[in-house]
């Protein structure tokens, strides 16, 4: 008798009656497929492949949007608000994360850079740029995350063929000649869920004023990006696509370094009398030019981990060392009550998603809602 499974009528034989209708055994169609084939030619009873459409990250340049420096540019001046909670602010401080960590900013290059430069930047806490929306240990711009529709453009794996020359009875051959991985230049095309206050296009409208200022000289990096050659406003773009479940890590990817090239600003000067309401920005597109495409390289799991620790040392304190005072592992029949609150890392040998609270707030919620009963 074929294999089984359970439903709630019992145990019913469903491999005997695939097998006798010519499909095979039901509960073994991937084996079956990968050591023999269908003589009967009648295809494969195989499940489509399903992925879950995952997470997007945006990783924060690193912008000089000091008040010295961003006071150079009548556009950025705007951003200097000193009202916290404004999303004015909350983009300057994306943009600029050394200034929202003050003396602590050096952590964010590295230990390597601590030791050569480590007296290049030093900030004094009244100079600290910081606002409640943007989360000082996060790399990641949330807002372009969170209000993303589409990002399309990713390149394919392709290789160049060499074709001889034919010859007298048009018989020529052919090699490879060039590698898979793709460290080309090309273009990303990221569609965002315009929110209120037009926040995405101000956002992009900074970042590309300060680009085009420190192009012409008006404006400086910080100094240890001009000693290191560093091109400070690039971002990566993190692709990072789950199984159905939304527990595990199936494909990974990232565009190496992004640079927004075109904020649509325009489309809101658009007039038309027949709608009372501008509709021309609920959506807006913003082409990134990339260097270098990665997918799939298992190395990337590394880099993504590597760039949430360079922001905050706790969660990486937690996962290596098992330090857990300061966060706590989730289980994912948990996850409901701490959204928002979670930081993401991904199992280096298994691909599983961690998901990891601060314990103060982990111990707060799972005594409010009886969790621990």
């Amino acid at each position: 008798m074929g294999n089984k499974i359970t439903t709630n009528k019992g145990l019913i034989p469903i491999g005997r009656e695939s097998i006798e209708s010519g499909l095979g055994d039901v509960n073994t169609t991937f084996a079956n497929v990968f050591r023999g084939f269908n003589h009967r030619g009648g295809g494969t009873n195989m499940p489509d492949n399903k992925d879950n459409q995952g997470y997007t990250f945006f990783t924060r340049p690193r912008l000089n949007l000091t008040q010295d420096n961003a006071y150079i540019s009548r556009k950025l001046r705007p951003y200097l608000t000193d009202d916290e909670n404004s999303f004015m602010r909350a983009i300057r401080v994306y943009l600029d994360p050394v200034s929202q960590r003050g003396r602590d900013c050096n952590y964010l290059r590295g230990e390597l850079h601590k030791r050569n430069h480590s007296s290049l930047i030093n900030m004094s806490d009244d100079q600290r740029v910081d606002s409640p929306l943007v989360d000082m240990r996060s790399p990641f711009i949330h807002i372009l995350g969170e209000a993303l529709l589409s990002l399309t453009g990713w390149p394919d794996e392709t290789l160049d063929v060499y074709t001889s020359d034919p010859g007298m009875m048009k018989e020529s051959w052919s090699m490879v000649d060039t590698y898979i991985d793709n460290y080309e230049s090309g273009d990303l095309t990221a569609t965002f869920r315009n929110i209120k206050g037009d926040v995405i296009s101000f956002l992009m409208r900074a970042w590309m004023e300060y680009t085009g200022r420190v192009l012409s000289g008006e404006m400086v990096p910080y100094l240890d990006s001009m000693m290191e050659f560093e091109i400070d406003y690039q971002t990566r773009i993190w692709r990072i696509v789950t199984d159905v479940s939304g527990r595990k890590l199936t494909k990974i990817g990232s565009a190496v370094a992004g640079i927004p090239t075109a904020n649509p600003i325009g489309q809101s000067m658009n007039f038309d009398k027949s709608r009372p309401y501008s509709e021309d920005t609920k959506e807006i597109s913003v082409p990134f030019k990339c260097s270098g495409f990665e997918v799939n390289d298992p190395i990337l799991v590394e880099e993504f981990n590597d760039t949430i620790y360079m922001f905050n040392p706790d969660i990486e304190n937690a996962v290596i060392n098992g330090v857990r005072t300061r966060y706590t592992p989730v289980e994912y029949k948990y996850l409901d009550y701490f959204t928002f609150e979670l930081v993401m890392t991904i199992d280096e040998n298994t691909w599983n998603l961690l998901w990891w609270a601060e314990t103060s707030y982990y111990e707060s919620i799972m005594q409010e809602y009886g969790l621990n009963e």
